[in-house]
């Protein structure tokens, strides 16, 4: 999606149609996504058997940049938060990352997001702790 990734912002901003995905969907999102692996310097972060996508390395590629914070998803069913936290921490110094559940939104307005569904997004900033935002919190993107 990357090539095309300025063809569909320009599209989506001159039509006013909303961007939507679940999985790879939410992460491709981002202006840097976690597309997979489990370990990092060979160190274990995550699970294996559903988080590695056939990766062992984490990796993170460019998206489309619809939102600047990273992300990742299936954070509590798979085990990814760790991921993110590792991604964020060791190949994206000073980005912000956000570890998605699954049966949850984040619905972005501008550098906000409000979170609905039954999970929790867990956001990991530059400094050294992840918080977790349940439905009904709004946190700030930016």
């Amino acid at each position: 999606m990357a090539p095309i990734a300025g063809d569909l912002r320009n599209w989506l901003e001159a039509t006013d149609v909303p961007y939507a995905g679940f999985s790879a969907g939410s992460a491709i999102a981002a202006a840097r996504t976690v597309v997979g692996g489990w370990r990092h310097h060979g160190v274990p972060v995550c699970p294996e058997e559903e988080a590695g996508e056939d990766l062992v390395e984490i990796r993170v590629v460019d998206g489309l940049g619809l939102v600047e914070p990273l992300v990742d998803v299936h954070a509590t069913q798979w085990g990814t938060v760790g991921r993110l936290e590792a991604a964020v921490r060791l190949l994206e110094p000073g980005r912000r990352g956000l570890a998605i559940d699954e049966d949850t939104a984040l619905v972005v307005t501008g550098s906000t997001g409000a979170v609905h569904g039954r999970g929790q997004v867990h956001a990991r900033g530059p400094g050294p702790a992840t918080a977790q935002y349940r439905a009904g919190d709004v946190l700030t993107l930016g």
